[in-house]
């Protein structure tokens, strides 16, 4: 290895007990207490910054470069973080700073498991670029056996791959690819709207040691390379991040004192080495039921009038609106020039909710709002109208959700023409991560509501945002 390339890795102390790693004056990583790995440099010859601070806790929307987990996150075959009971990170210098090792041991809340992960940070000499090899161990403390369906050992996320449609620029990779057992890849175009899980497309596959899968559409393509594994490996795609959560796939009931180890590698591949993969991907096959299940009314950044849906058979960054007949309908004639319209009816009072779905992240320093066109027929009670809530995601007291800011326009009732609806103007600062926006059809009562031409305007927060009025003036109703 070139003396130049000869790697002086240590670590550094920051905020929120956070550590940095880094080399030559750089940060190559930064790892939470909390078991979170923020891997920002690929390469030894990459320029990048020295971090001083953090905004927070790593998670989904504020990842800086490629994240991963030093915890179980799922035990279950649901998102279920169990392991929340950490023993202090242990940070380690080897080989005279040629390598880093980051060690966190945990246990489950109701101590039934106890997790282990040590990743060992090096750099290759064939490629002059950083890799991780990590150690995973989970052993089974439970007094007696108990069932497991799935095995969540680790979740990677890329940067800028949770941005959704809001900001789909910005996201660097457009696919994942999967090696199964025989050496097929199979490829997975990012789209928000049919998720692979739910719809069965990763399950009928089946993986062995050596197993491949990552993110590709970029000059250097993050994987893992599974290299020991005491049972069958698995993986599942969310459908709103794209992040790859890394499993097994294990027998219906474990023993106590049952242990497994995990043996993998996070790597970056270069243009020449992911070429093999990329030229021989097959596409995941796509039914007629696919089509029907997951083809609905498009959701982008710009001007919506609802006269198309999102593609499924290949990467799209939209969102979408799921019909549910009678209630929530895709009316393709409606609309001011006939191009397509949401629609609510019912006939009793009740509240009834169309979420656009997936939720989308908002980048810092950004001003959103939304506007639309919006007409009602028989409309009592509180009203037809456009919301929008921005939750965030909370690390302290302990790691939750929250909903802060809620924004509507101006409900509708009775009959009206076709008419402007504007909500008021969203501000995200530029220290204000993992923002998520819900974009919520609304009828509070009864008749028939319609919406479209929903424009979506995001701007930085430097440049004008067109205000809504304090006080909208209310439509002029129509007879029925």
């Amino acid at each position: 290895m070139p003396p130049n390339l000869m790697p002086a890795f240590h670590f550094r102390t920051l905020n929120f007990e956070a550590r940095a790693l880094d080399d030559g004056g750089r940060t190559v990583a930064i790892v939470t207490k909390r078991g979170s790995v923020d891997w920002l440099l690929a390469g030894a010859v990459d320029a990048g910054p020295r971090i001083a601070s953090i905004f927070k806790e790593t998670h989904l929307g504020y990842v800086l470069g490629l994240k991963f987990d030093l915890h179980f996150p799922d035990l279950t075959s649901t998102y279920d973080p169990v392991h929340k009971e950490f023993e202090p990170l242990q940070c380690e210098i080897l080989d005279g700073g040629a390598q880093a090792a980051v060690s966190v041991a945990s246990r489950s809340a109701d101590g039934n498991w106890r997790g282990f992960h040590r990743a060992v940070m090096h750099l290759s000499p064939a490629t002059g670029r950083y890799e991780w090899a990590l150690e995973t161990r989970l052993t089974c403390c439970a007094a007696k056996p108990t069932a497991l369906s799935w095995i969540e050992y680790n979740n990677v996320i890329p940067a800028n791959t949770g941005l959704c449609f809001l900001h789909a620029e910005l996201k660097r990779y457009n696919r994942t690819l999967m090696v199964d057992r025989d050496g097929t890849v199979w490829d997975f175009p990012h789209q928000h709207l049919m998720h692979y899980s739910a719809a069965r497309k990763i399950q009928p596959l089946r993986f062995a040691r050596g197993a491949l899968a990552g993110f590709f559409g970029e000059p250097l393509n993050p994987v893992v390379i599974v290299d020991e594994t005491p049972l069958e490996p698995d993986w599942k795609i969310c459908d709103m991040f794209f992040d790859l959560h890394c499993g097994a796939r294990p027998c219906e009931t474990v023993a106590p004192g049952t242990e497994y180890t995990w043996r993998y590698r996070i790597v970056y591949l270069d243009a020449a080495e992911s070429a093999p993969y990329v030229e021989k991907a097959r596409w995941i096959p796509l039914t007629a039921e696919d089509y029907r299940r997951y083809h609905y009314p498009c959701l982008s950044l710009g001007r919506n009038d609802f006269s198309k849906h999102v593609r499924i058979d290949e990467a799209d960054d939209s969102s979408g609106f799921r019909p549910d007949p009678p209630l929530r309908v895709w009316d393709r004639q409606a609309g001011p020039e006939g191009k397509g319209a949401l629609r609510i009816a019912h006939d009793l009072p009740r509240e009834t909710v169309w979420t656009a779905e997936p939720p989308s992240l908002i980048p810092a320093s950004r001003k959103l709002m939304f506007r639309a066109l919006a007409r009602t027929l028989d409309v009592s009670g509180k009203g037809f109208f456009l919301r929008v809530r921005v939750s965030r995601w909370v690390w302290h007291p302990e790691p939750h959700t929250e909903y802060r800011e809620i924004v509507q326009t101006v409900p509708l009732t009775g009959t009206t023409d076709w008419v402007p609806v504007e909500t008021p103007v969203l501000t995200f600062k530029e220290d204000d991560p993992d923002a998520c926006v819900w974009i919520e059809l609304v009828l509070d009562g009864s008749g028939t509501g319609w919406l479209t031409d929903l424009g979506v305007n995001m701007q930085g927060i430097e440049e004008e945002v067109p205000v809504a009025p304090k006080a909208p003036v209310r439509p002029v109703f129509t007879p029925a």
